[in-house]
């Protein structure tokens, strides 16, 4: 009994291996001009995994060009074939290039013209997917223009330029996960540095992913990559402040302003700090300093009046608490100090008026320190404006 079993079982391997017919890899490339994409990917996966076949490079080659067909196709019924044909296809191309083995090169002949090479097609599929996505990017299409973009990426993975792309389609809208990982494929893996690009990355890090220490590692590396870029500093010293690192932004200040003792916004930046720090009097000596370098300065002009501006506006809610005694002994000299201060505010607020002359929560504080101060000609003036505003 054991006899015949074996001899059943040798029979059915037999049976087996005559009924399976060795595929044919020309009759999956004739599929393949004539658009029959079904049936060329039917016989050339068999062929990938045909023992007698499946280490031929030409085998592979043309499974490259169909899977490349497939993810070309505009023929609705064929574009499902394959889940992932780029990758595919690729992989594809590349066991082709394994199994080379000193061969000259792949290529077809078209029925008219000239040889047409494996390098050539893949380079056509790059323009046919580069020119999809500028395309879809300039009609505001984003999902597929990220898509197309990143095919490029795949069919060149060393192409600095589609990785680019795609991190710009994706930021534009707005898959800033997407935009990230291109960024960061750029900067960590093919060595590309870019100063939009990393503040880029920069404003992704610290303002959507809310993630300080990856974002400080970004500018950080900005920082080395491009030394004579101003903004990089500040960013970082500004990043440090928001992280409660006073002591190393305070450094870190510190030498910028020895590095360029000329630049106001350093000066503005350490009036801020100094700020934070409840060191009011040292804060406005650097916006004092910061104005002396630039007398156009926003930040030191209006962070310098507001500190005034508040001082009088805090004596002036002092009056308006005070009980009746205090009120008719004290107001009338409290009011006083209080234009004091004003008088102080109104020079760099007149100053930031005249470099944003719409900026109507500026107008609002010159109203109330021309009204303090009893100049009514000026208080007319800035009513006009305001109104005008309204009705703008």
């Amino acid at each position: 009994m054991k006899r015949i079993l074996l001899i059943a079982t040798l029979l059915s391997i037999v049976t087996l291996s005559y009924g399976q017919k060795k595929p044919k890899i020309n009759a999956a490339y004739k599929a393949l001009t004539e658009n029959k994409l079904d049936e060329a990917k039917s016989i050339i996966d068999r062929a990938a995994n045909f023992e007698k076949i499946k280490d031929n490079g030409k085998t592979w080659y043309y499974r490259g060009l169909i899977y490349a067909s497939i993810d070309t196709t505009t023929n609705p019924a064929y574009q499902t074939l394959a889940n992932d044909a780029v990758a595919e296809a690729m992989t594809s191309f590349a066991k082709a290039d394994e199994l080379a083995k000193g061969n000259s090169g792949y290529f077809v002949q078209p029925p008219s013209g000239l040889p047409v090479t494996m390098s050539m097609q893949i380079q056509g599929w790059y323009d046919y997917y580069w020119n999809s996505g500028a395309q879809a990017y300039n009609d505001a299409n984003l999902d597929k223009a990220v898509s197309d973009f990143t095919k490029c990426s795949m069919i060149k993975p060393q192409d600095t330029t589609a990785y680019k792309y795609a991190g710009q389609a994706a930021q534009r809208n707005e898959d800033f996960k997407t935009a990230a990982k291109n960024y960061e494929k750029l900067i960590n893996d093919l060595d590309y540095h870019d100063e939009d690009l990393y503040s880029s990355l920069f404003y992704i890090k610290n303002n959507v992913e809310k993630d300080k220490e990856a974002a400080l590692a970004v500018i950080r590396k900005a920082k080395k990559h491009f030394p004579e870029n101003t903004s990089f500093p500040k960013s970082e010293i500004d990043l440090l402040m928001s992280m409660d690192k006073m002591d190393e932004a305070k450094a870190n200040l510190e030498t910028e302003i020895k590095a360029d003792p000329d630049n106001a916004q350093l000066y503005a930046l350490l009036g801020n700090m100094q700020e934070n720090l409840d060191q009011k009097d040292k804060a406005v000596e650097s916006y004092k300093m910061g104005i002396s370098k630039d007398a156009d300065n926003l930040i030191c002009n209006y962070n310098l009046g507001i500190l005034y501006y508040n001082d009088g506006a805090a004596i002036i809610k002092e009056v308006n608490n005070m009980d009746m005694k205090t009120y008719q002994r004290m107001a009338d000299t409290r009011r006083k100090d209080a234009v004091v201060e004003f008088e102080k505010a109104l020079p760099y607020f007149e100053k930031v008026h005249q470099l944003q002359p719409k900026e109507k929560q500026v107008l609002n504080v010159l109203e109330t320190i021309y009204a303090n101060t009893k100049n009514d000609s000026k208080l007319k003036e800035i009513r006009e404006k305001l109104a005008a505003i309204e009705q703008e």
